[in-house]
């Protein structure tokens, strides 16, 4: 898969989690974002799964030791085809099959966690078991950086090395927060690498956020024969969502309405912004967002600070959503980006709208190329993004 897909499928990752935890009013958004990039990879390239006979044999198994996360596992599953996106919201329900922490009864989900520590001596079980029974699937377990204090790791991690399963692939999410703050505050667990090679391990660090990365950090641990692998992730926490970056506040509580609305236009932004070549040009209507967030109530700074260290972003007069020439306008603006005469702007209109939408569409269409012209022109070579909030 390419790496375009991949960012947009681990955008949509971040949106299920950012979505699960509002609807949960509870959860653990900051390391589930953290390990969006991770899960992303993991069911959309790396693993040989089945969404549709998610019990075959001969699929590779994954367990999720930091277990709290589950709102990324369940996020990455539903769009993978598991179940469906739409149950996200129902997240720690009364009722509802999405528990706070995974349960193997829900599809996909090949071992039940949560106690940290607990996860990778499953993972490890399982890899022994594959080499014992001569089956070829591989075994993947992510543990979080503030968990490796616990002591269960390192007599699995201890077990793993001595019986040498190279099908199994630890991965450390290594963003440097738990929940009582820094890890090398509470319990330094550094230096991680040192530490798994020390019990027999081949080691790998890579950027979790970036997907050449990965995919060569899961390469190298796939051709790694007589030892197992560890990757040790290096993240961020919150990644994607601002104000949720390197914040410990983040670890285990969920946004309400205002910070979830702010995330998911912050998610939808970044979606449409990274279809765009760098130094593009991003066409963006500061339209009030509801509930009415920070910076009265139009994209937040801190969104507009991410796209403009990129971009060349140009910014629409406030026009309200329910107008519905809103699109027509964006239109008419990025034609005369990309270099398109208004006549045949106009032209396009005559042939594809309705008349009685016409005359509207077209004073709209020219107020966009109007708004161009009074803007600093861009080479017709940059690619455009016309995006409405």
């Amino acid at each position: 898969m390419k790496n375009l897909e991949l960012q947009k499928r681990a955008n949509d990752v971040r949106k299920g989690i950012v979505t699960a935890v509002h609807g949960a009013k509870a959860g653990h958004p900051g390391g589930s974002l953290s390990a969006a990039d991770i899960f992303t990879f993991l069911y959309f390239e790396e693993m040989n799964i089945d969404p549709k006979n998610p019990d075959m044999e001969e699929r590779d198994r994954f367990v999720l030791s930091k277990g709290h996360t589950a709102p990324g596992l369940y996020s990455a599953l539903a769009y993978r085809g598991y179940f469906p996106v739409e149950d996200l919201p129902t997240l720690r329900h009364l009722g509802s099959y999405l528990q706070g922490h995974p349960c193997i009864h829900i599809p996909g989900v090949d071992m039940s966690s949560g106690s940290l520590g607990q996860g990778i001596s499953a993972a490890v079980g399982m890899a022994l078991g594959a080499k014992m029974d001569k089956r070829d699937f591989r075994v993947y377990t992510l543990l979080g950086d503030g968990e490796i204090e616990e002591g269960q790791v390192w007599e699995a991690a201890m077990f793993a090395g001595f019986r040498k399963l190279d099908n199994l692939c630890v991965m450390v999410d290594n963003n440097n927060l738990q929940i009582d703050g820094p890890i090398d505050q509470v319990c330094s667990p550094y230096p991680i690498d040192k530490k798994f090679e020390a019990f027999n391990f081949h080691v790998i660090n890579a950027d979790a956020h970036d997907f050449d990365a990965i995919r060569a950090a899961f390469k190298e641990a796939r051709e790694t024969k007589g030892m197992p692998t560890c990757i040790v992730f290096h993240s961020i926490k919150g990644k994607g969502v601002s104000f949720m970056e390197n914040s410990v506040d983040w670890h285990g509580k969920a946004p309400n309405d205002e910070e979830y609305a702010i995330a998911m236009e912050e998610l939808e932004a970044l979606r449409y912004a990274s279809y765009l070549k760098e130094n593009g040009i991003l066409l963006m209507c500061n339209c009030r967002i509801e509930p009415t967030a920070s910076d009265g109530g139009i994209y937040p700074q801190s969104i507009r600070t991410q796209l403009e260290q990129k971009y060349y972003v140009y910014y629409m007069e406030e026009i309200p959503l329910r107008d519905k020439t809103l699109n027509v306008r964006m239109v008419g603006a990025a034609a005369g980006c990309l270099g398109f005469s208004r006549e045949d702007g106009i032209k396009a209109l005559e042939q594809n709208v309705a008349a009685e939408f016409l005359e509207k569409d077209k004073k709209a269409f020219l107020e966009g190329w109007e708004f161009y012209e009074q803007t600093q022109k861009s080479p017709a070579e940059w690619r455009v993004v016309c995006t409405t909030n």
